[in-house]
Order: C-alpha cells, then sequence, then structure tokens
C-alpha cells in the first residue's frame, strides 16, 4: 500500500539561504494527494523515511547540520489522509481519533510558523471524515501545541454547527481527544453562532441521546463538556423560546444526574416549546403539560432552576397572559408528578386558568402539596389568603382558606373576611 502519492505538485522555492542551511518554500500546492500513516509501538511506516534524511551524530556526538526548512503558503485541493494508530483500540462512535479516514481535504495556510507553537492562518479549510463529521469551512487565526489548540477570528461551519469569534482547546495530550468530553478543556467566546448537540456527538458519541439545537447570539464558555460554565449568554432554541443569563450543567452525558444551575436574566417560552425541548433533552417519544397551561400565552421567567432535569427547584418570576406569579417551587416531573412550596400574585385570572368564567381577577399567597394534574389523580394541599377575589361581579376582601384534594373529594376549610360579610365555612365537594 502506497504511504504517499501525488497527482499534482507545484512549488516555488528560494535557494538564497541554502549555504545557511535554510531551506525557504515561497509557495507549495499539492492538489489529489494521499497520505496513509500507520503507527505501531516502537515506530511507524515512516520511520525509514524519516531515519534516511536524520542526520547521524559524527563521531563527536555532535550532529550535522541540519537543513531547516521555512514554509509561507500552502494551498491543499482535494486530499486525501488516513492515520491508524495501532496501539489504540478502535471504535465506530463518532470520530475515532486513533483511525482517521479523511478526504476531500482542502484549505489555504498562509503566515506559516513552525517554531514549537506552530501557527498559520488558515482560509477555505474543508473536509469529510468518515465518522460523517464535515468541516464545511474553517476561517482562522491558527496555532497548534502539545498542550493546547487555540482559533483566534474563527469561522466554523460543521454539518449543522457554526462557532464564530474565538475558541482554545486545552489538554494534556492529543490522546485527550480519546475522552473529549472530560479530558478536553474549552474556552470559547461565541457570536452569532449556531450549535447542534447532532455535531458535539461526533466527539462526545454518549450525548446522542441529549438533542438539542441553539442558536446563540453571544456567549461566553469554559470548562469541559461535562462541567461546563457559560456567562453571558443570550441564545434562541425552539420555536419561541429565548434565554438570557448565565448557568452550568455538570454531569453530562449521563442526563439523568446531570444537574443543571440557571441564573436567569430572562427567559421567554410557551407550553409548546416545553413540551418539545424536554423530550428532546431526555430521550423522550414525548412530553406533555397540563392542556390549561396553554392558556398562559408566552411566558417571561426572571430568577432560578437547580436541579435534574426532572427534579429541581424554580425560585422567581413569572409573567404570563393571566397574571403575574411570583413562586419558590421544587418540581419532580416524573410519573407521577408531584410539586410543594409557595406561588402568590398581586393579579391573576384564576378562572380562566380553570375554565370557570364565574371567577374572575384575584390576588393569593398560597403554600402548596400535591401530585398529578387531572382530576382522576391529582392530590393537592393548600392553605393560605386568597386577597380581593371577584366572583359574579363582587370582589371580596379576603379568603382564609386550607383545602385538601383527593379522589376527586374537595374538603375546604375557611373564612371569609369582607366588610359585607364575617362568614367560617366547612365543606365537602364531591
Amino acid at each position: 500500500t502506497s504511504i504517499i502519492a501525488i497527482e499534482s505538485l507545484e512549488s516555488n522555492f528560494s535557494f538564497t539561504q541554502i549555504l545557511n542551511n535554510k531551506l525557504q518554500i515561497k509557495e507549495l500546492t499539492v492538489e489529489k494527494g494521499y497520505v496513509n500513516l500507520e503507527i505501531y509501538k516502537d515506530s511507524t511506516n515512516f520511520t525509514t523515511i524519516i531515519n534516511y534524511f536524520n542526520p547521524k551524530k559524527d563521531k563527536k556526538g555532535k550532529k550535522s547540520n541540519i537543513l531547516t526548512l521555512e514554509l509561507n503558503r500552502i494551498e491543499l485541493k482535494q486530499n486525501e489522509l488516513k492515520i491508524v494508530d495501532h496501539t489504540y483500540k478502535h471504535h465506530n462512535k463518532g470520530v475515532d481519533f486513533s483511525d482517521l479516514a479523511i478526504t476531500e481535504f482542502s484549505a489555504i495556510f498562509d503566515d506559516i510558523s513552525l517554531d514549537s507553537t506552530m501557527q498559520a492562518n488558515i482560509s477555505n479549510f474543508s473536509l469529510k471524515e468518515k465518522s460523517g463529521l464535515i468541516i464545511q469551512k474553517l476561517d482562522t487565526e491558527a496555532s497548534y501545541g502539545s498542550k493546547s489548540m487555540e482559533f483566534k477570528n474563527l469561522y466554523l461551519a460543521t454539518n449543522k454547527s457554526i462557532l464564530q469569534d474565538y475558541l482554545k482547546l486545552e489538554y494534556d495530550s492529543i490522546e485527550s481527544f480519546g475522552n473529549f468530553i472530560n479530558d478536553v478543556h474549552v474556552k470559547a467566546n461565541l457570536r452569532s453562532s449556531k450549535i447542534s448537540s447532532n455535531d458535539i456527538e461526533y466527539f462526545a458519541p454518549d450525548l446522542r441521546k441529549v438533542v438539542f439545537e441553539a442558536a446563540i447570539q453571544k456567549a461566553n464558555l469554559s470548562g469541559t463538556v461535562a462541567n461546563i460554565v457559560a456567562k453571558n449568554v443570550q441564545l434562541s432554541t425552539a420555536k419561541n423560546t429565548e434565554l438570557l443569563g448565565a448557568f452550568t450543567i455538570k454531569g453530562l452525558p449521563k442526563i439523568n444526574s446531570t444537574v443543571f444551575n440557571f441564573n436567569i436574566k430572562k427567559l421567554k417560552t410557551s407550553a409548546k416549546d416545553v413540551d418539545y425541548l424536554v423530550a428532546k433533552l431526555s430521550d423522550q417519544k414525548t412530553f406533555k403539560l397540563p392542556q390549561q397551561l396553554s392558556s398562559f400565552d408566552d411566558v417571561i421567567f426572571n430568577g432560578s432552576f437547580v436541579g435534574l432535569y426532572n427534579d429541581f427547584n424554580v425560585n422567581g418570576n413569572f409573567n404570563t397572559a393571566l397574571g403575574n406569579l411570583a413562586t419558590s417551587t421544587k418540581i419532580n416531573i416524573k410519573n407521577p408528578l408531584s410539586y410543594n412550596g409557595n406561588i402568590s400574585s398581586d393579579h391573576f385570572f384564576v378562572g380562566t386558568l380553570i375554565d370557570n368564567n364565574t371567577i374572575n381577577s384575584t390576588a393569593f399567597n398560597l403554600k402548596f402539596n400535591g401530585s398529578g394534574l387531572k382530576i382522576d389523580d391529582l392530590s393537592l394541599k393548600f392553605d393560605g389568603n386568597i386577597n380581593n377575589i371577584s366572583l359574579q361581579n363582587y370582589t371580596y376582601e379576603k379568603l382564609l382558606l386550607t383545602g385538601n384534594l383527593d379522589k376527586k373529594i374537595l374538603d375546604l376549610k375557611g373564612q371569609i373576611v369582607d366588610n359585607n360579610l364575617d362568614l367560617n365555612f366547612t365543606s365537602i365537594i364531591d
């Protein structure tokens, strides 16, 4: 098997420094080239060639003068590259960095520096890898060293994603990419970007069950995929969801034990988007919030969200089409759905929510503990104050209320406090 084959090679040499053991290649163009690198425990299939050109030490133990190489510009057109490292076990889950098969590899490298940290301006970089990964276009000022890769003024378009601005990858060695999720540290300043989990999956195959797409207006990211920190985030996802704030996500790709901590300046979403996002993120065929919540229309929230995707604490304020809500609530959306906490509002159309036209707007402050949402499986305990409740065109000043709903039976105890009525009552409704 050939290790190197080139259909077309053009070069522009300068020999002005040849007596100083320096060869300058001003421009090198390689078209439809092929390189096959095989790596073994103690050698490669290039070892013989390397030894041939490597100067031997003289009798005094000193090396002969070494011819240094200076490259100014390289243009690659439709090349192929195969790299197989036989010291690693291979896999077919995403990109296997020990078994690469690259085709349609084209790029232009300018202002090349071949020091301990290699640098170049890269433009029109594109390739396909056998895993299915496609780099459609890469333009950047790049540097590569034994511990990091850095990409300034970045534009990277892959299968379904676009990253722009700045990216740095830090690692102990190139082998760290074999465990990208935990061992490669990411620093990124993103602007006008788009991320698809399908593309992340090429590097982190265990994320295949966590599906998402997001348009990122801006974000500062740091950490690993397994422990990511995001600041100054402005993004949109699904059909009508927008997020402004900061967050940490720790534990991916194990979604059932991943802890989300969101500090949200503004979250705009809807019941339909929540249904869609929860199903995608949790690998469920469908997820459905109670139909009543669709009457909220677009919801705007500011506050915090901390916990697992299906068992979390929400603290903050909601602005909905039916009124404002403030809450501190623990919610578990596993089957059966359960919740407990406190909720209050100074103005809310309860009647619209429960489809009862005898109740208009009201204010309230309630503690609650319950499970289920449909009347057949609803179990709920609550107590607190309901103020300024409008019933059939009359507004009562205050209602002190304790209730228990279980097995379709509602047990109510309370007191109506009003200028025209002071009434204690007990009621059981079946």
